[in-house]
């Protein structure tokens, strides 16, 4: 499917030990499910927060434990 830019409000922001983050994004009608990893997170020039707009880059894919679309972020910058 290629890449994407994708914006919308951060919620359920989670950092496990791992260091990759993990969130929902989401806005007035849909919500995503979004992983970070470790590698593209780190190049991220703030600490995204709960609430937060922001816009990203990802990849769409499909977690097949659950059977549930989830994007894979690239990038993210804050939104407007």
């Amino acid at each position: 499917m290629g890449q994407v830019w994708i914006s919308g409000e951060i919620s359920n922001f989670t950092q496990p030990a791992s260091g990759h983050w993990y969130f929902t994004l989401k806005d007035d009608t849909a919500q995503v499910r979004c992983a970070m990893f470790r590698n593209s997170n780190r190049r991220v020039t703030f600490r995204p927060q709960h609430g937060q707009q922001v816009l990203v880059r990802a990849n769409i894919t499909l977690y097949e434990p659950r059977g549930d679309y989830q994007i894979i972020v690239e990038s993210m910058q804050p939104g407007r």
